[in-house]
C-alpha cells in the first residue's frame, strides 16, 4: 500500500473507520478508530489490540496519547469484532502481517516520531513491525506480549507442537475456557518465531514492556527477554515494569474495567515507558 503524506494517510484511516461503522458484520462500537488533530504532529502512535479484542480495548489508553498531542490510529484486526461468533479462529499469519504493515504505513505519515504499542497478540505484531528495518519504527511498547504461552497453560516442550500442528491445521481446532482458538493462537506464535533482533541504524530509539506479577497467560520470561534483546541489538533505551501483585491485575493490563482503581497510575506509567 502506498500513501503519500499526512492527508492521504488520514483519509485512508477515516475511510477504514467509516467502512467498519457501516458494515453490518462488524459489531457496533468494535470498529477501527482514529484520533487525529487534523494535521501532522511530531508524535504518532499505532495501537494494536489483543487477540479476541477490538479497538475498544485500547481506546482509553489511545485517548491519553491523543491528549498529549499524538495522532493515534487503532485499527481492528482481521476477523475480530464481528457478529459471527468465533470468526477470529480463522485468522491467518498473512492477514495479520498485512494488517500490521498497512496500519504502520498509515501511522508513519501521521507524525514524524512514530511508534507502536501492542497488547498481547497485538504485542507480537508490534514487535514484528519494530524489527522490520524498512518500517523505521521509533518507539515500541508491548503490554503482556504473547511471544509464548505461560508454562502452566502449555508446557514448554509442547509449544512447538502446538504452533505447528494447530497452526497448519493438522489438528482440529479447540477453544479454551476463555473462547480462545488454539489454531488462532498458533498463528500469533508462528509470527513470534519470525522476530529477530536486528542491528540498529539509529531508527529505534526506545523499547519498553510491562507485565503483571499475576500474569498467567503468557510466558513472563520471554516477555522481558525478547524486548531486551531487541533493545540491545538496536542500541535503544529499554524500560520495563512489573505490575505488583497487590494491584490484582491479570493478563489484561489495558482495559479500564480490568484495572480498576489502578488505571490512572498504570496509564501514566505506560506513557512514561513509551516516551522514555
Amino acid at each position: 500500500m502506498t500513501l503519500v503524506g499526512f492527508a492521504a494517510a488520514e483519509a485512508h484511516a477515516r475511510a477504514m473507520v467509516e467502512a467498519d461503522a457501516s458494515d453490518p458484520s462488524v459489531l457496533r462500537g468494535a470498529g477501527t478508530r482514529l484520533w487525529s488533530h487534523g494535521e501532522p504532529r511530531s508524535k504518532a502512535a499505532l495501537v494494536l489490540h489483543g487477540y479476541t479484542h477490538t479497538p475498544t480495548q485500547v481506546a482509553a489508553l489511545a485517548e491519553r496519547f491523543f491528549a498529549l498531542g499524538y495522532n493515534v490510529f487503532a485499527p481492528r484486526a482481521p476477523l475480530h469484532g464481528l457478529t459471527t461468533r468465533r470468526a477470529h479462529a480463522r485468522v491467518v499469519p498473512g492477514a495479520l502481517r498485512r494488517y500490521a504493515a498497512e496500519a504502520w504505513t498509515v501511522t508513519a505519515r501521521l507524525g514524524s516520531d512514530a511508534g507502536v504499542v501492542g497488547v498481547s497478540g497485538g504485542g507480537v505484531l508490534a514487535t514484528w513491525l519494530a524489527t522490520r528495518t524498512a518500517c523505521r519504527v521509533r518507539r515500541l511498547l508491548v503490554l503482556a506480549p504473547f511471544y509464548r504461552p505461560h508454562p502452566r497453560r502449555v508446557p514448554p516442550a509442547a509449544v512447538a507442537a502446538m504452533r505447528v500442528l494447530y497452526g497448519a491445521g493438522l489438528l482440529p481446532d479447540r477453544f479454551d475456557v476463555r473462547g480462545h482458538s488454539y489454531t488462532a493462537l498458533a498463528q500469533y506464535l508462528r509470527i513470534a518465531t519470525e522476530i529477530r533482533p536486528v542491528p540498529g541504524d539509529g531508527d529505534l530509539l526506545r523499547v519498553a514492556v510491562a507485565v503483571s506479577a499475576r500474569e498467567q497467560s503468557v510466558d513472563t520470561r520471554s516477555v522481558i527477554a525478547v524486548p531486551s534483546a531487541i533493545a540491545v541489538a538496536a542500541g535503544a533505551s529499554l524500560g520495563a515494569y512489573v505490575i505488583p501483585a497487590a494491584a490484582n491485575v491479570g493478563h489484561d493490563i489495558v482495559t479500564p474495567a480490568a484495572l480498576g482503581t489502578s488505571v490512572d497510575d498504570l496509564y501514566s506509567r505506560y506513557l512514561a515507558l513509551y516516551e522514555g
